[in-house]
């Protein structure tokens, strides 16, 4: 065996069990996202993000910045919720790419919407996510969220209130139409 060969097979032999640790770091710093999420434990979820964090939001929003996090997850989950209960079940892929101090991963997670106005979802959401690797460990520095335009429950609930809609004014109809236009015996 030559001298690389030996040094590249002594780097992988050293590099392959931190990686692993690192792997573990993140997967945690998942799981801890779906707790805080479930739990709507915001100072957590702010922790597990960078100072300047990028998220673009399953509603399409941009946020930027930990000060902008806070501000959305005020509006979302906080004080004044437009959400008022989120069940979610996040599912990473196997596999998690490290270029240094760096790791960028995807997967998805089903997730359970109860909103303040009584709507009820439930969406699969994919994402994707770079971790930037902090003095205090692994933080998120961005996430991208999306679902199937599709298959969603936001599709469907559309769905729904046009047959109820429908249904509602073809009764109506029918009912105008007794009233309107009855024949009268003599």
């Amino acid at each position: 065996m030559d001298r690389r060969t030996a040094a590249l097979a002594c780097a992988f032999v050293l590099i392959a069990p931190a990686q692993a640790g690192d792997e573990r770091a993140i997967r945690e710093v998942f799981a801890s996202v779906e707790r805080a999420a479930q739990a709507r434990d915001r100072s957590t979820l702010i922790d597990l993000a960078t100072e300047n964090h990028l998220m673009i939001s399953k509603n399409g929003e941009t946020v930027v910045g930990k000060p902008a996090l806070a501000a959305y997850l005020d509006k979302m989950i906080g004080y004044a919720p437009s959400i008022k209960s989120l069940q979610s079940t996040v599912e990473m892929a196997p596999n998690i790419q490290f270029y240094g101090d760096t790791a960028i991963t995807h997967g998805h997670s089903r997730d359970h919407y109860a909103f303040a106005d009584g709507l009820e979802l439930d969406l699969a959401t994919y994402w994707t996510a770079t971790l930037a690797q902090e003095p205090e460990g692994w933080r998120i520095a961005a996430v991208h969220y999306s679902f199937n335009l599709f298959d969603n429950g936001m599709l469907d609930a559309a769905r729904r209130g046009a047959l109820v809609a429908a249904s509602g004014g073809a009764l109506a109809g029918f009912i105008a139409g007794l009233f309107f236009f009855r024949r009268r015996h003599i």
